[in-house]
């Protein structure tokens, strides 16, 4: 496969497109946005943007010159992404990269992975019909630094507080937003590698435990910790959803990862650890958290 260049970018805002829009630039690519209607995208202001109502004769426009696609949009526009996805193809972008960053989409599949699956398929089938086009997902999760400030697992840096689900010491890997990023530089370095393949990306594997008696000594501060059972703490969660909280998926999220004895959050089944494939070293849990709480 021919080398990567061109970069269209979609939804690069949130959380994480950002961080790959700034790591995409510092490789060296040639990157642009596909936007909204009426979205700005003050933060890198010498950048093209495409504004888009997600027609076909908009997404040709934008997607015309286009090596590769890397989608950062909310995974739950199922519908939309696949738009793009086949305005992608009829436009000859040779690779396409979905908002999945899911643990383990490819086996794990809940309510909220559904639409991330749903897409893996899409793409699959898409690529055995057009042998010129390919895709690669990248799987992580849950977003370490990320959830640190936001406290969506438990534990909240801002407010120097853990809550612990039952014992605190069931195991699971999370991912760092720059280790997202460096991956997706990594694959379209990579093309021909790459290429039909969904990659788990890890920075470390870890447990509530550790987190907490990390961010003590790298803050240099005593947490104030809640513990309680992961059923509770989901039927918490069921209820939250139920009343338009949205929150409530963090505790969800702290069921299905931190329950004692189920193994959720560290999958063992044969899946391709993208980090080998990439050469990207585990991180630094410290490190990581000193950068996230600036200490």
């Amino acid at each position: 496969m021919s080398s990567i260049v061109n970069v269209l970018v979609v939804g690069a805002s949130g959380n994480i497109g950002p961080a790959i829009v700034q790591h995409l630039l510092s490789a060296n690519f040639n990157v642009s946005l596909l936007s909204r209607d009426g979205s700005i995208h003050s933060a890198f202001p010498s950048i093209k943007v495409f504004q888009t109502d997600y027609s076909e004769a908009s997404l040709a426009q934008a997607c015309k010159g286009q090596d590769a696609i890397v989608s950062t949009m909310s995974a739950l526009a199922t519908m939309t992404q696949a738009k793009i996805i086949d305005a992608a193809i009829l436009n000859g972008v040779k690779r396409f990269i979905p908002s999945d960053f899911g643990l383990n989409t490819p086996d794990i599949v809940v309510s909220t992975t559904k639409p991330k699956k749903q897409i893996l398929d899409y793409l699959d089938e898409r690529a055995s019909q057009n042998l010129d086009f390919t895709w690669t997902a990248i799987g992580a999760a849950p977003l370490f630094d990320w959830t640190l400030k936001s406290g969506f697992l438990g534990t909240s840096i801002p407010n120097r507080t853990s809550t612990i689900i039952d014992s605190g010491n069931e195991a699971y890997i999370t991912t760092t937003i720059p280790q997202i990023a460096r991956a997706i530089v990594g694959v379209l370095q990579k093309p021909t590698l790459t290429a039909n393949k969904y990659l788990l990306i890890t920075s470390f594997r870890t447990t509530q435990n550790q987190i907490l008696e990390t961010a003590q000594r790298a803050t240099g501060q005593k947490f104030e910790v809640t513990k309680v059972d992961a059923e509770a703490w989901k039927k918490e969660g069921v209820e939250m959803l139920q009343r338009g909280d949205f929150r409530g998926i963090g505790r969800f999220w702290g069921w299905f990862l931190c329950k004692d004895g189920e193994g959720h959050g560290a999958p063992e089944k044969e899946i391709i650890v993208g980090n080998e494939v990439l050469e990207l070293p585990q991180e630094d849990m410290e490190e990581v958290i000193r950068e996230t709480t600036g200490v």
